[in-house]
Formats: C-alpha cells, structure tokens, sequence
C-alpha cells in the first residue's frame, strides 16, 4: 500500500468512527435505553470506536510523515 492511499484510508477512517463514537456517546448517556443490554453494548462500543479514532489518527501520522508532509 502506498502513503498516499493510507492517508486517504486513515481520513476517511477517523472521520467515519468520529461520527458513530458521536452516535454511540449519544446512545450510551442522553438517550433512554430499554434495556440493560442496550446500554452495556454502548458503552463498550464507545471503548471500541475510541480505539479506532486513535488507531486511524496514528495511521494518518504514519503516513504525512513518510510523505513529508507537516504533521498537525
């Protein structure tokens, strides 16, 4: 895989987990959930897609820095 291809992965990666961890903080805290499974599936899916958002912005890192772009 080239850098330029994993640049465009990552992005379009933290965007997509930034928008369901959004979904998932909303589920998890300011909606009333029927059950208790419910509520257990959205605050480890939290964890989940915290994790990933960070995976993706080492990913994005990765590859501005092999490309020699500035890292922000």
């Amino acid at each position: 895989m080239n850098y330029q291809t994993m640049l465009l992965v990552a992005n379009q990666a933290m965007a997509a987990t930034f928008l369901l961890l959004l979904v998932s903080l909303a589920e998890a805290f300011w909606l009333p959930l029927e059950s208790l499974m419910l509520t257990v599936v959205a605050h480890l899916s939290n964890i989940v897609l915290a994790t990933a958002l960070k995976i993706s912005y080492i990913l994005r890192l990765i590859a501005q820095k092999e490309l020699g772009l500035q890292l922000r």
